[in-house]
């Protein structure tokens, strides 16, 4: 029989990630010293950002589109997240599920313990730097090697960011973005070098989902907040402002990240008003999996995620969906409790885990840089133990 022991619980946040991104999407910007994301916006050219990895080359490009500058990600001012359940596995709780929209095959927990279970949810606002108190005392937990981590959080996150951008060595020292300004979409107003989350001009959080979907016919909105009518991409379509850091520390407020769908975008097609044209709802999908590699920052994990209903068992549409069931495995974080361990720490990451997604295209508005939406990537989970021949320490 597994002995039993009590140890402390710290919930730490290391460095301060909602849509689940695929591998594509991970492209780190180039900062200058003061975290302003690098701008060399030219006459003629429609790639003004660069990455991290090449912060002096300015052509990066859409993955899908070469006439249309890609996107860069940083890490958030605040990442707030309803959570439910946390534990350790020793066994993996990924179950492969069936291929359509209609999957009902979730994870096996039958190996996990859990560390947290708070059925009524608890916020917590991922910060860089800052320690929260998730679980105040401690638990038990048997000894053994506990190589999965596994977390049930809601789908919707909350985003709470300013960013500054700033013009790159021989760029434009004059360029500005165009954020979301509901009357015009000419440039003349709502313009900056500062852009950040806040409400739209009814008062209301912009919502962004996973694929970006829009309204239709019998589908407006998800999880009570109503959905766009159009793709972001003009001014009064815009997902965020842009103005002076006066105007973002004033105006700064939470936008809304809903993850609803794994599998293709449901509202397709557009008109001349720019709505979908038809909804196919068996785009829909409630799982996905990433292998090892899939994040730069972190080479050795692998994750999984399942889409659940309010049951906790897989949603079989998106309008169903409520919780994300998370499951990790690193192969450089396996956890061991043994009689020795004395204290408990779980870190959350949330490096480069936003877009706030510029576009920009080629052609005779190339001058244009455009506001969109703030678009999400996943969270990563790291496990610290102390024991008492450490010293203290933890490791």
């Amino acid at each position: 029989m597994k002995k039993l022991f009590y140890i402390t619980f710290l919930l730490s946040v290391l460095l301060s990630s909602n849509n689940f991104a695929n591998a594509n999407d991970y492209s780190i910007c180039a900062t200058n010293a003061d975290g302003a994301i690098l701008v060399k916006e030219e006459d003629g050219d429609n790639t003004s950002f660069a990455l991290a990895s090449s912060p002096t080359d300015f052509s990066h490009a859409n993955s899908s589109d070469p006439d249309r500058g890609g996107y860069c990600e940083v890490t958030p001012d605040n990442y707030k997240l309803k959570m439910f359940k946390m534990g350790l596995c020793t066994e993996d709780p990924y179950r492969t599920p069936d291929s359509g929209s209609g999957n009902t095959i979730g994870a096996d927990l039958t190996s996990c313990v859990s560390i947290f279970d708070n059925p009524a949810g608890k916020d917590v606002n991922i910060q860089p730097g800052e320690e929260l108190d998730l679980l105040s005392g401690g638990f038990t937990i048997p000894i053994g090697v506990y190589p999965f981590t596994f977390a049930l959080i809601d789908n919707v996150i909350q985003i709470k960011h300013i960013q500054e951008y700033a013009a790159a060595t021989g760029g434009d020292a004059n360029f500005v973005i165009r954020g979301y300004d509901p009357d015009n979409n000419d440039g003349s107003t709502g313009t900056g070098k500062v852009c950040y989350t806040g409400l739209n001009s009814a008062d209301k959080k912009f919502v962004f989902t996973t694929n970006q979907e829009r309204q239709s016919a019998g589908f407006t909105t998800l999880r009570g907040y109503t959905l766009p009518t159009n793709f972001t991409g003009k001014q009064p379509s815009a997902g965020f402002h842009c103005g002076t850091m006066s105007e973002a520390i004033a105006e700064n407020d939470w936008a809304i990240s809903i993850v609803d769908n794994f599998g293709d975008r449901m509202a397709i097609g557009q008109d001349g008003d720019g709505l979908p044209t038809s909804r196919v709802a068996s785009n829909f999908r409630n799982a996905a999996r990433q292998d090892r590699g899939f994040h730069l920052d972190f080479p050795t994990i692998r994750q999984a995620y399942y889409l659940y209903n309010s049951s906790d068992t897989p949603a079989t549409s998106s309008s169903a969906v409520e919780k994300i069931l998370f499951i990790q495995d690193d192969t450089n974080n396996i956890v061991s409790i043994t009689e020795n361990t004395i204290g408990f720490k779980l870190n959350f990451k949330t490096n480069n885990s936003i877009e706030m997604a510029v576009y920009e295209e080629a052609g005779t508005n190339d001058q244009v840089l455009q506001a969109t939406a703030v678009n999400g990537n996943t969270i990563f989970v790291n496990v610290q133990t102390k024991t008492k021949r450490r010293r203290g320490a933890w490791r």
